[in-house]
């Protein structure tokens, strides 16, 4: 495991996490569908098509800035792997230039994939968006009690949730097809307050719809969750929500993909990961890990080419230095004498015991 995924293990009882199997069902639709045989896990409101968001050349640039040439090539990638949604930060200088980003918006709308710019809930960053004419942008500005104080000099909610707001209008004006807007450190808001943060949260929701806003992000901004509040909280948001909503969940706990399957399995409409997980501090949801497990275990098709993928994955830790663990199920398995398979899991049915596109493909 990377020294970015491996996070520090917090005290605490352990607790018991059954209940929750005594509500599950789960449905295929068609009941010739694939993986109908290879179901273990409940969906409240299933859905057979997600969207996932790839933020490895937004996200990932918080771990690390890569040089433009590879960021051109990832990106052409991304798009041949399937990849129809992908993010990128606007320009920040000096850190990082208008002339080498535009680059990468180009490589990524000549294949067809919708590019969304990423910047605070100002005018200055909308601005800058607007520049690379780009299909969405990514609009966000912190609302916990705790953020506000020591990152916004103590303003008021109405007053974080009306500089929002402004934002949005703003960029509805501009012409964008889609707008998200990210209600950063939402996650603290629903442990510290329960019922009544909810109650805000979905208020600021409708907020932002009447705004002009398309989807709304909850973001994990610390990684404080576990999949049962995870669970919870996005099926009590959708619930009470006026928009799509979006998750962004981060690793400190190593629970960032597994937070991600569940808010997608309790209703949010669009998934954020990386490659490898890579982002700030202990990273995001992997995007191998994320979309395995959605397609082969719960059935939920992302649109996305596994093979490419997979050598994407090869190709990014080549050049990257970030290397892809046994760990990972898009590591390549007796591949170099290393991670063999167990007669004993195998047993002597035909292909093994594990799920077909997991093993398939690399059997071959």
């Amino acid at each position: 495991m990377e020294p970015w995924r491996c996070p520090i293990r917090p005290g605490g009882d352990r607790y018991n996490d059954f209940r929750h199997l005594q509500e599950i069902c789960v449905s295929f639709g068609d009941p010739g569908a694939e993986n109908k045989h290879f179901n273990t896990n409940s969906v409240r409101s299933f859905r057979l098509v997600l969207q996932v968001l790839d933020s490895t050349l937004r996200e990932g640039e918080l771990f690390r800035l890569y040089p433009s040439d590879v960021r051109v090539r990832v990106a052409s990638r991304l798009a041949d792997s399937g990849l129809k949604r992908v993010e990128l930060t606007v320009d920040y200088p000096p850190r990082t230039s208008f002339r080498e980003v535009v680059p990468v918006v180009k490589a990524l709308r000549d294949r067809g994939v919708e590019v969304v710019m990423h910047g605070r809930a100002c005018e200055e960053d909308i601005e800058a968006i607007r520049r690379y004419k780009a299909d969405g942008c990514a609009l966000y500005i912190a609302v916990s009690r705790l953020h506000r104080e020591y990152k916004l000099h103590g303003i008021s909610e109405d007053e974080v949730i009306e500089r929002l707001c402004t934002a949005v209008r703003v960029a509805r004006e501009s012409g964008f097809g889609y707008i998200r807007a990210t209600l950063e450190d939402s996650s603290r808001i629903y442990l510290e307050d329960g019922e009544e943060g909810l109650a805000k949260i979905a208020n600021s929701i409708q907020r932002l719809k009447e705004s002009g806003a398309t989807i709304v992000s909850l973001p994990d901004t610390s990684g404080l969750l576990t999949p049962r509040l995870t669970r919870d909280f996005f099926m009590r948001a959708s619930t009470s929500a006026s928009l799509p909503l979006a998750a962004h969940f981060h690793n400190d706990y190593g629970l960032a993909t597994a937070n991600t399957i569940e808010a997608a399995l309790e209703g949010a409409e669009e998934v954020h990961a990386t490659l490898l997980g890579i982002g700030d501090r202990n990273g995001i949801a992997d995007m191998y890990e994320l979309v395995a497990t959605l397609e082969d275990v719960h059935g939920v098709r992302t649109g996305l080419n596994r093979s490419s993928l997979r050598e994407l994955y090869e190709y990014f830790s080549r050049v990257t230095g970030n290397r892809n663990t046994l760990a990972s199920p898009a590591f390549q398995r007796g591949k170099d004498g290393q991670g063999g398979r167990s007669p004993e899991h195998d047993s002597q049915k035909e292909g093994g015991l594990h799920p077909f596109k997991k093993t398939g493909e690399r059997l071959q």
